[in-house]
């Protein structure tokens, strides 16, 4: 129960006898004369309990470790030259959209070389060697690459059978 620390100040009674009673001055003088007991009128504000007091204590610590935090980091800021920054981030910028645009060109190539595989497989060859000439050649046209499929591959394959000195494929 709450008001059992009260208690102390009504004598402890023994079997089958009542309580102490006292007047509202004897238990002001009673109060008066524990040192063990605080009164306060809660609607005074004048008291915290211990738990509300331990968080607000744990959240200050926190907020005086993130200030401090904070403030490290402005000083390390104001240490740093801004234009130096700057240049980081330009550096890292071009360097990023190097290593972009190389990725992609290299996907692409890959997409191309794989694309004029693809169709030369469609044909047979008399030799390794007359299959890597015709690669070549088809390589030199740069035809256009569309969904895995070169664009005017067939038509040059054509021109090839046409003429005499490539012979048979």
């Amino acid at each position: 129960m709450a008001y059992e620390f009260l208690q102390k100040l009504f004598g402890t009674t023994k079997d089958g006898e009542q309580p102490k009673s006292m007047t509202y001055e004897e238990l002001v003088a009673a109060i008066g004369a524990d040192s063990s007991i605080s009164v306060v009128n809660l609607k005074d504000g004048g008291y915290v309990s211990k738990d509300k007091f331990d968080a607000k204590e744990t959240e200050l610590k926190g907020v005086q470790t993130q200030l401090a935090t904070a403030n490290e980091t402005i000083k390390g800021f104001k240490d740093q030259d801004v234009d130096g920054i700057k240049q980081k981030v330009s550096e890292w910028e071009t360097k990023y959209n190097t290593d972009t645009q190389a990725l992609k060109d290299q996907l692409a190539q890959q997409a191309r070389a794989h694309a004029e595989e693809m169709f030369l497989s469609g044909y047979k060859f008399t030799s390794k060697a007359a299959r890597n000439g015709v690669l070549a050649e088809l390589r030199s046209k740069n035809f256009t690459v569309e969904n895995g499929t070169l664009l005017g591959g067939k038509e040059f394959i054509d021109s090839l059978m046409a003429q005499d000195d490539y012979g048979n494929y």
